[in-house]
């Protein structure tokens, strides 16, 4: 799978990935309705449009993409198109937008961290801190 930082493990029977590439994935619409029945399943419209995995499918069901979300649909509920590299790209660019945001963006601690006295910044990070980073692998931190 080419995946710009690979994290996939379906042991519990979810699909936990990294940022999506448009050359995993081919296009389908729905031709049935899909209610999903839960939380790792995409509820779909009957003629919507999804991004489908072409390797992530598994007794009847596939991992598709839609509208920034990500889930399974059963296989029998949609048909291949094809054509449709740009939609695959728009599609991708949303998804990985709202679960990979790039910086900058302010975020809450959800963890505690101290340096080592031995390190040249001294700092320490409380659960609830206010954090801000500017930059990739950059980060100030705003205590208050």
């Amino acid at each position: 799978i080419q995946a710009k930082n690979t994290n996939m493990n379906t042991g519990d029977g979810k699909a936990h990935l990294a940022e999506f590439v448009p050359e995993e994935f081919y296009a389908a619409r729905m031709v049935h309705k899909f209610e999903g029945k839960s939380s790792n399943q995409l509820s779909l419209a009957a003629s919507k449009k999804v991004a489908v995995h072409k390797k992530y499918s598994n007794k009847g069901w596939s991992l598709g993409v839609c509208d920034g979300r990500q889930g399974y649909i059963p296989t029998a509920y949609f048909e291949k198109i094809e054509g449709e590299d740009q939609f695959i790209k728009w599609e991708l660019e949303k998804y990985n937008k709202i679960k990979f945001p790039k910086p900058p963006y302010d975020a809450k601690a959800c963890f505690e961290y101290s340096c080592p006295s031995t390190s040249t910044v001294a700092m320490s990070i409380k659960v609830g801190d206010d954090l801000h980073i500017p930059i990739t692998g950059a980060m100030s931190i705003k205590v208050g």
